[in-house]
């Protein structure tokens, strides 16, 4: 699922977020072996992937961007039944996501990502144990800093949750041969053996023909 942000009619931020599929995930490319024992230990993961917010004259507003990251962690717990949230982070974001957004695990050393050619992290939230250390950590927070207010006794989940069922629908097979063939070559580099199963998940979708 890719969100998009607007303000005054203009873009403002986007985030994407991937449940584990057979085609596996980006991180996959950077970070196998954690990503590996996850799975063998019966984990169900999703990844959170380009957080982007514009940049405003006083700086990024960090609303924005937590309001998308928190939109990603319901449709992580609540559509894809995830039990983790993975991720590959900017290097100088490494503190951000551990002592911030308290993730479990964030590699000490950062790896070269082949998309962007810079140095990640991986990173990983328990979304199972989230509760208890958001509560241990935030209850006593005041303001915005009170994430546990934020993410657990947040008065309109209930509608969030059922917006983003709504709106979670697949790419046509139009935009996919747009954004996968036409503007790029994605699928051509990614092979035959994707490409198949694509076109499975399609069918079983009834995206498509027989």
């Amino acid at each position: 699922m890719v969100f998009l942000a607007e303000k005054e009619g203009r873009l403002a931020g986007s985030v994407t977020v991937m449940p584990d599929s057979r085609l596996g995930l980006p991180t996959d490319r950077i970070y196998p072996e954690p990503l590996a024992d996850l799975r063998k230990a019966g984990r169900c993961l999703s990844e959170i992937s380009s957080l982007v917010v514009t940049e405003e004259p006083g700086g990024i507003p960090p609303e924005l961007a937590m309001h998308l990251y928190r939109l990603t962690h319901l449709a992580s717990l609540h559509l894809f039944k995830s039990t983790d949230i993975v991720a590959s982070v900017m290097a100088h974001h490494r503190d951000f996501y551990s002592r911030f957004l308290l993730f479990d695990d964030v590699s000490e050393s950062p790896r070269l990502s082949p998309k962007t050619g810079q140095q990640v992290c991986y990173a990983r939230l328990n979304l199972e144990t989230m509760k208890k250390r958001y509560r241990e950590r935030y209850a006593r927070a005041t303001g915005r800093r009170n994430l546990y207010r934020w993410f657990f006794q947040n008065e309109d989940e209930p509608d969030m949750i059922e917006w983003l069922r709504r709106s979670h629908s697949i790419m046509t097979t139009e935009d996919l041969y747009y954004f996968g063939a036409k503007k790029t070559n994605i699928l051509a580099k990614a092979g035959h053996d994707v490409i198949a199963i694509l076109e499975e998940e399609y069918r079983q979708a009834g995206a498509v023909g027989g």
